[in-house]
C-alpha cells in the first residue's frame, strides 16, 4: 500500500505535501473519523434559519453530495499546492491567502459532510445547508470556533487570538487606509515576518487536511458508502 502523506518538507528544502487516493478498504476507517466529525458539527446548524425562497430548501440527493465532497477536498488540494509554489518561491502574502480559501474549502467540505444526515423533509436543516454553503462566517465558524474553541480553558484569549489571526489574514491580501494618519498601508503591514506567518499558515493547512482526510485524497465511491451508513444511523436513534 503506497503512504498517503508524504512529508511537508523534502531534502532540498522545498514544502511538498502528497496524497494518494484510496479505495474500498478504507471505508471503515472514514466511517469512524465522520462519526467523529459530527460530534464537532452537531451544533453548527443550530440557531435561527433564514428564508432564501423554495429553492433553498430543496435537498441535495446523497450521491451528489458524495460527488461535491470530493470535489471540494481535491480543490483544496490544489489550493495548496499552488501555495507551496509561492512559498518556495517567496511570494509570502500570495501563498497566505491560497492557504486561507483551501481551509475554507475544507470547510465546505465538511458542510457537506454535516448535510448527509439530513432527510428531503428537514427544512431547517436544508435551509441551513444552502444558506451556509457560500456564507464565508459559517466557514469560519467552522474554522475557528468548532475546531479550537474547546481547546482554550480562557475564552477571553480565544476571541482576542481569533481575531487577530483574522485580521492578518486580511491583511495580507489588502491595501488598508489607517483612520488615525489618513495614510495607505500596503498589504502584509501588520505581519512582523511574512515568510513566518507564511510557514505558520503553510503548517495549519498541512494539520488541518490531515485532520480532515485522514487517509487521504476521498473517492465518490467510498464517500457514498460512508454518508448512506451515516444517514441509517441517525435514523435508526431518531426511531
Amino acid at each position: 500500500m503506497r503512504k498517503v502523506f508524504s512529508e511537508p518538507t523534502t531534502g532540498s528544502g522545498k514544502r511538498s505535501l502528497s496524497y494518494g487516493e484510496y479505495g474500498n478498504e478504507k471505508v471503515a476507517e472514514w466511517r469512524s473519523f465522520v462519526t467523529f466529525c459530527f460530534g464537532h458539527l452537531v451544533s453548527v446548524s443550530s440557531g435561527k434559519e433564514k428564508r432564501h425562497g423554495v429553492a433553498s430548501i430543496k435537498a441535495v440527493p446523497l450521491e451528489e453530495l458524495a460527488r461535491g465532497h470530493c470535489l471540494a477536498v481535491k480543490n483544496a488540494y490544489r489550493l495548496i499546492k499552488d501555495g507551496e509554489v509561492l512559498l518556495n518561491d517567496g511570494r509570502y502574502l500570495s501563498a497566505i491567502n491560497l492557504f486561507r480559501l483551501a481551509s475554507e474549502e475544507l470547510a465546505k467540505a465538511h458542510m457537506i459532510t454535516n448535510a448527509a444526515v439530513f432527510e428531503e423533509s428537514d427544512q431547517k436543516g436544508w435551509g441551513w445547508f444552502w444558506r451556509s454553503f457560500t456564507d464565508h462566517r459559517e466557514k469560519l465558524k467552522i474554522l475557528e470556533h468548532e475546531l479550537h474553541r474547546g481547546s482554550y480553558e480562557d475564552k477571553d484569549e480565544f476571541h482576542r487570538r481569533i481575531t487577530l489571526l483574522r485580521q492578518q489574514r486580511e491583511n495580507a491580501l489588502y491595501v488598508e487606509l489607517d483612520p488615525t494618519s489618513k495614510k495607505f498601508l500596503p498589504a502584509g503591514s501588520m505581519l512582523e515576518s511574512e515568510k513566518d506567518f507564511a510557514e505558520l499558515e503553510y503548517k495549519f493547512i498541512c494539520g488541518m487536511i490531515k485532520f480532515f482526510m485522514p487517509t487521504g485524497l476521498p473517492t465518490q465511491e467510498v464517500m457514498l458508502q460512508v454518508y448512506k451508513h451515516r444517514r441509517g444511523d441517525t435514523l435508526q436513534r431518531s426511531e
